[in-house]
């Protein structure tokens, strides 16, 4: 699964080095990377042919899925090993979000980290 990104380039070798290759029906040389294949949302298959010595034809097919991003999150006081998202349980427009290794302690605010690793759960709202 591609996360963000509308487009895939293959790089396809062949061991015959008379081989032709064809992306999607493009040539490609071997050992090149392909034009920017792009990818509609969901599933995509993408073919590959060989043809050695132009006697042997062998098909390839990859399957790429697509998924635009479409947020980014991260803690308002996050800091390395906090482990940010280590467990996600979204409801309607509410997304509850667990950092176990979070070190804030309830009783200096979010900026007070005397609590190591006490952990916390960030509750967003969209």
């Amino acid at each position: 699964m591609i996360v963000g990104e509308s487009s895939i380039t293959l790089t396809p070798t062949a061991e015959d080095s008379g081989a032709t290759i064809q992306v999607n029906g493009e040539d490609v040389v071997s050992g090149q990377a392909s034009s920017p294949v792009t990818l509609d949302l969901g599933e995509n298959t993408i073919t590959i042919v060989v043809t050695a010595e132009g006697f042997t034809t062998k098909t390839y097919t990859v399957i790429a899925g697509y998924v635009p991003q479409e947020a980014f999150l991260k803690a308002s006081n996050a800091e390395a090993d906090d482990r940010f998202g280590v467990s996600v349980a979204p409801s309607g427009d509410t997304l509850a979000v667990g950092a176990c290794f979070e070190d804030s302690s309830a009783v200096g605010g979010e900026n007070d980290n005397s609590a190591s690793n006490s952990g916390a759960v960030y509750i967003l709202r969209w």
